[in-house]
C-alpha cells in the first residue's frame, strides 16, 4: 500500500467486508421507472430555471455598466427592460 491511499483503502476494505455480511440489506429503495422519469423532468426543469436566472443576471450586470439598474425579479425585468433600451449607447430601434 502506498502511504497516500493506505488509510482510505483500509476504511474501504472494512466497509466492503461489512457489506458482504449483509448482502440483502438495501439502504436506498429502488425507484420505479416512472419515479425516475419524474425526477429527471424536475432536474431538467431546475437546470433551465438556473440557466435562465444566470442569463438574466448577466444581462442585468451588463446593462448596469451603463447606469441602468433593472429589477431582480424576472417579471419586473421583462416589463422594464424595453423602456430602457433606448438609453443604451448605439442602440437604435428599427421601425
Amino acid at each position: 500500500m502506498s502511504g497516500k491511499h493506505g488509510k482510505n483503502d483500509a476504511q474501504v476494505a472494512v466497509a466492503i467486508a461489512e457489506a458482504v455480511t449483509r448482502p440483502k440489506m438495501r439502504f436506498v429503495p429502488i425507484k420505479e421507472e416512472h419515479q425516475q422519469i419524474v425526477l429527471w423532468l424536475h432536474r431538467t426543469r431546475q437546470g433551465f430555471v438556473e440557466e435562465r436566472t444566470a442569463t438574466y443576471n448577466r444581462l442585468r450586470g451588463l446593462i448596469a455598466e451603463f447606469g441602468i439598474v433593472l429589477p431582480q425579479k424576472v417579471t419586473g425585468l421583462r416589463q422594464s427592460i424595453g423602456k430602457h433600451l433606448d438609453e443604451l449607447p448605439g442602440y437604435a430601434q428599427q421601425s
